[in-house]
């Protein structure tokens, strides 16, 4: 009887013909061939039987000789005493290089985790957010959580503080030159303007319906805010501009259009010129118009940018470049677009991005665009740069994404991202370092919504607003947080 009938094939050191191996290699010296079948007794003291490295006859290797990372079966088998069943390879041992996915072996009462940073296996931390751990309950009651990802203890806290009482359809957020932070909530059609001085919340609502943006200028304390606006049931509406003195003064209310046709939300984006001036970006049916404010933007000048889009989703994003306008925008037809405006000419010029929709924009210190959009084949949020005339996209996240993303990019020129999970109603905080994405959770107090916002402040602070979903009233809301720079 051959080896293939107790279990094993013929190895490099074939028995020979006849020979009942099973029978005759029980208690097999060092590197011999074994029976699998014969368990304990077939190696010698201190071996064990394993066909591995891709070896078809088991043999006899020494117990606690395998490498880290290398294949294993069980513990007695590894260096490190600790052979990760999940993976079947060894873990490593303390303070050597490391696999995330295969992890580290305990010593004594020490438990270790595979840095992500370092690729060394280091121990277990404080518990303080930050910190290294491999279980949620390695985390103090200020980072109650375990990423799975990093094994760094969560920074953000577990519910933020509350802005308004209900959750949110959609949220905008912007930083003055002053720290000022402004956000503005949409609540069931009517939009409301929160503003954020010297630690305490300040709010007026504005009544209007359907979906708003809003920006501030370098310095004083005006805000612009422009919003579709319903008179009445009749499904028709008109954008309209509002400029704020200071928070607590709605101000002066103009009319940009005398109809519009309403898209999705997300149509509107606004920024703000080197001369101050409102640039907003809308869609109406299949065209997408540019309004310039000038007199102190009490006029504007109307232009169309570009018609014959499509009837997919209507997200726009806008920024300046220096005097160039540049707007990222849906086609309609499943491709993200970019349109940039030069200042000097007052023309337009397009290009397609990639297949996708929902574009964030941000423009870096050197004038190149960068992008995040959704990718509905795969549910990934895709990152898009431009890089001389090619451009270069990777995955933010591969998957079981939302279609909205959030993309800032700060003094450093390094680009945050924001966005949201849909199996697990998470929202998720990425930045990008080295190539590669470092990821956080912001919210882990209950369920979160698809709608947030974020900003970057001078000093790297990340400014998040969300809104938080829940069945009760007191934990339900839209709701801030804020991390410090990674």
């Amino acid at each position: 009887m051959l080896a293939a009938a107790c279990g094993s094939d013929s190895s490099p050191a074939e028995p020979d013909a006849g020979v009942d191996l099973c029978a005759e290699s029980k208690f097999a010296p060092v590197s011999a061939p074994c029976c699998l079948d014969n368990g304990v007794d077939a190696c010698g003291g201190g071996l064990f039987c394993a066909a591995l490295d891709g070896r078809s006859q088991a043999v006899c290797y020494p117990e606690y000789s395998r490498p880290d990372r290398s294949e294993c079966t069980e513990d007695r088998q590894c260096l490190s005493q600790s052979c990760n069943l999940d993976e079947a390879a060894c873990r490593s041992v303390p303070a050597t290089v490391c696999d995330q996915a295969i992890g580290c072996a305990p010593a004594a009462d020490l438990r270790f985790v595979c840095d992500v940073d370092e690729s060394l296996c280091e121990s277990v931390g404080d518990g303080e957010p930050g910190a290294l751990c491999e279980l949620d309950s390695d985390c103090a009651a200020d980072s109650p959580a375990c990423d799975a990802v990093t094994h760094r203890c969560e920074r953000w806290p577990t519910v933020g503080e509350l802005i308004d009482e209900f959750p949110s359809d959609e949220i905008r957020m912007v930083l003055g030159a002053d720290e000022r932070l402004v956000v503005t909530i949409v609540d069931d059609g009517y939009i409301e303007v929160h503003s954020l001085v010297n630690g305490v919340w300040d709010d007026f609502p504005i009544t209007s319906y359907e979906t708003g943006s809003l920006a501030i200028p370098g310095q004083g304390d005006t805000i612009h805010i422009a919003y579709l606006n319903r008179e009445d049931d009749s499904g028709t509406y008109t954008i309209r501009m509002q400029n704020a003195p200071s928070i607590n003064d709605p101000g002066l209310s103009l009319a940009l259009t005398d109809e519009v046709e309403v898209g999705l939300d997300y149509a509107m984006s606004m920024v703000l010129d080197e001369n101050r001036a409102v640039r907003l970006i809308y869609r109406s049916g299949e065209r997408l118009f540019h309004a310039r404010g000038v007199s102190n933007n009490e006029d504007f000048v109307i232009e169309q940018v570009i018609t014959g889009l499509g009837d997919g989703r209507y997200r726009t994003s806008a920024a300046m470049n220096g005097d160039d306008l540049v707007v990222a925008y849906d086609d309609g037809d499943g491709a993200v677009e970019l349109a940039v405006r030069s200042g000097e000419s007052g023309l337009w010029s397009f290009e397609t991005v990639a297949d996708g929709h929902t574009p964030s924009l941000a423009i870096d210190s050197q004038g190149a665009p960068h992008l995040t959009f959704f990718d509905p084949d795969t549910g990934a949020i895709r990152y898009a740069t431009k890089s001389i005339d090619e451009w270069v996209i990777e995955d933010v996240v591969k998957s079981g994404a939302a279609s909205r993303s959030s993309l800032v990019i700060d003094e450093d020129d390094t680009a945050h991202v924001l966005y949201h999970l849909d199996e697990s109603q998470e929202i998720k905080y990425a930045y990008r370092v080295d190539f590669d994405w470092i990821t956080a959770r912001v919210d882990i107090g209950g369920p979160a919504g698809t709608a947030s916002a974020l900003a970057i402040g001078s000093d790297g602070t990340v400014h998040v607003a969300f809104s938080h979903l829940s069945a009760t009233f007191e934990e339900g809301g839209t709701r801030y947080a804020t991390l410090g720079r990674p």
